[in-house]
């Protein structure tokens, strides 16, 4: 592998005109990367906004509200992929190439000062779902969500928490009013009634739920995150294997890197879902991700199509440094927060490769995701 892990390994920029309306006064504005290659460092206007350096493959946001102005604005990025040491998987080796550059989309978020947080900012962030109770015969969702104010001033506000079905049909409706001092968070935990008889997620029937939790202040919506949700329980046996939704379920699985051929890495969210689909055709009903975290839209595709997952963190066989292990670690818990919600996800992976589990990875994981199992357990 000597020289393979540097090949075709640059630097490289982008600029974009970014317009401004005057009715945005007041807003907040965030740019939202799903993923870039591998270090990024971004300017508005000739002003440093920020870096991100933990590795290539996680979403992250940066807020720019401070640096634009009504009219005309110069978005300058630059995207460093250059081998270095300190970011996972980089270090000793590894057995695939690094595609450079800004190979996923990059959303633009305009919202009003109080607003809902980015699910990877932290441990209680953004909106996390979990079934407290799940059978065939009924089911609760626990939804916690969690919202910022960045108003001068203490706000109250309503938040509000819809289970619609797959026709859209309203199943259950949580509401919680509550005020949020300036500069202050709060995260509204709020639990359903029990969902009769629900509509279970399997391979085979991947019905999926869709949650809107909609923040209010007075009749007047500030924000709002659509969250789609699978109802499903698994469980592992040492004796007898696999059970999905209490059925013994044989696991058939593929290993699944996210390059095309021609394309590297940044592949449109179409041919995405033509990978899902070409593992459904084939007979697989789960895929270990190797070996980073994924697309969400890969993830949204194995959701619909009812394909179950393991997700690993950016790695390969060995371990780098403290700042390596540390970049690795918390990688891991920005994938955990980012991808908790999804039904297809069964296992973290939270070992360097196929070595023995990594105590940091295997506490993060417990500490993050207590709901799921780790892999090398």
């Amino acid at each position: 592998l000597a020289g393979f892990q540097g090949h075709g390994r640059n630097v490289g920029w982008y600029r974009r005109e970014l317009q401004v309306p005057a009715k945005w006064a007041g807003k907040k504005l965030f740019l939202e990367f799903q993923g870039a290659m591998q270090t990024t460092a971004l300017w508005v206007n000739g002003r440093k906004v920020g870096d991100y350096a933990v590795s290539g493959y996680d979403s992250f946001d940066f807020d720019i509200t401070p640096y634009v102005k009504a009219g005309k604005n110069l978005v300058t990025v630059r995207v460093d992929d250059r081998v270095n040491s300190d970011i996972p998987p980089d270090g000793k080796w590894l057995d695939y190439i690094l595609f450079g550059g800004l190979y996923r989309d990059v959303f633009l978020h305009v919202t009003d000062p109080m607003h809902l947080t980015f699910a990877w900012e932290a441990r209680q962030a953004g909106v996390r779902l979990t079934l407290p109770e799940v059978s065939e015969t009924q089911a609760v969702v626990q939804a916690e969500s969690t919202v910022r104010n960045e108003s001068a001033r203490a706000r109250r506000c309503t938040l509000v928490t819809e289970i619609r079905d797959r026709s859209g049909h309203l199943v259950k409706t949580m509401r919680e009013e509550r005020e949020i001092p300036a500069g202050a968070e709060a995260t509204f935990p709020q639990q359903s009634g029990p969902i009769i008889h629900p509509h279970l997620w399997s391979p085979e029937d991947p019905y999926l739920y869709q949650v809107l939790t909609l923040l209010r202040e007075g009749n007047h919506e500030l924000d709002r995150w659509q969250t789609a949700l699978g109802i499903r329980w698994v469980k592992f046996d040492k004796q007898q294997g696999f059970f999905l939704n209490g059925q013994h379920l044989k696991l058939v699985g593929a290993n699944c890197h996210q390059a095309w051929p021609y394309l590297g890495n940044a592949v449109p969210d179409g041919l995405h879902r033509c990978d899902a689909e070409q593992m459904k055709a084939m007979g697989v009903n789960w895929v270990r991700l190797s070996h980073y975290p994924q697309s969400p839209d890969f993830l949204d595709a194995l959701d619909e199509l009812g394909l179950m997952a393991m997700e690993e963190p950016p790695t390969w066989e060995a371990q780098g440094s403290e700042k390596w292990e540390s970049n690795l670690e918390a990688s891991f818990r920005s994938m955990v927060r980012r991808d908790r919600n999804h039904p297809c996800i069964i296992l973290w992976s939270t070992c360097i490769n196929h070595h023995p589990a990594d105590p940091r990875l295997v506490q993060a994981a417990k500490e993050e995701d207590p709901t799921r199992d780790r892999a090398q357990d």
